[in-house]
Parts: structure tokens; sequence; C-alpha cells
């Protein structure tokens, strides 16, 4: 998915939640363009992530563009890129209001990236991102290995 839809649905996405809620994985899909969030009603990303093979997404409205996670911490997951891999990019978002961290996973001419949509990271979280970038090849690559 190119960068610029991706930073278009997080644009929209950014006022959706309320600001005073924050629950750890909380995952929603994001829809209409990224107007509408669904919430995942039951279905836990990093529990999924847990099992072996590929993270099994749940069924996604028609209008489904977009993952949205709510989590502490805006670093990606090691299995963040199985959402991905599936057509469906990951916003994480950490915090609340005005100091929350957005960042969206997604792919630009066939390579993994991370965005930063709304406030900043860390230097050490800046270069765990780009650890866990790195990662999701070999990752990536053990799973085709697998089919």
């Amino acid at each position: 998915m190119p960068r610029s839809r991706i930073r278009f649905v997080g644009a929209l996405c950014l006022g959706l939640l309320p600001l005073g809620v924050l629950a750890n994985d909380d995952c929603y899909w994001l829809t209409d363009g990224g107007a509408k969030m669904v919430a995942i009603e039951g279905w836990d990303f990093t529990a999924e992530a847990a099992k072996p093979g590929l993270v099994t997404l749940p069924e996604a409205p028609e209008t489904a563009q977009a993952i949205l996670c709510e989590r502490d911490d805006p670093v990606p997951q090691p299995h963040d890129f199985e959402a991905l891999i599936q057509g469906k990019p990951l916003f994480v978002r950490a915090g609340v209001g005005r100091a929350a961290v957005v960042t969206a996973l997604g792919s630009e001419d066939g390579a993994f990236k991370l965005s930063v949509q709304q406030g900043s990271v860390t230097d050490a979280q800046r270069a765990l991102i780009t650890e866990r970038l790195e990662g999701f090849y070999a990752a990536y690559d053990a799973l085709r290995a697998d089919e």
C-alpha cells in the first residue's frame, strides 16, 4: 500500500479514539477511508501472534482498509508485519490525547516502512524500530518456507 494512502488513513483515525481511553492491544478496523472505527471484539493481536504460523485476522468489514491497535509502546511487535502481508496496514497508538504516539506500518517498493503519524519516538525506540523492521524480512522468509 502506498505511503500516501497510509498517511491519509492515519490522519483520519487520529481523532476517533476517546481522549481518556487506552487499553493494551485493543484493536479496531479502520473503515470508510479511516472515517470510522469498528472494534474487533474478542481478538487480541499479541495473543494471535503467539500462535504458530501466520496471524489469523478476524473477519473484516467490507470497507476495512487497515487495523489500529492501542498498545503501551508504539514500536512494532515482531509479528506485526503479518497483518501487512495480508493486505492490512497496521497503525499502533500508544498513549492518549495529544501526548499519544501513532505509528503506521506499511510497505513501499517492496520494503517494510514505518512512519510516525503523530508525536515522536525516542532514540531508543527508533533503534528498536529499525531492528524490528530488519527482523520482519527473516520472519517473512521463515513463514514462506513453511508454506
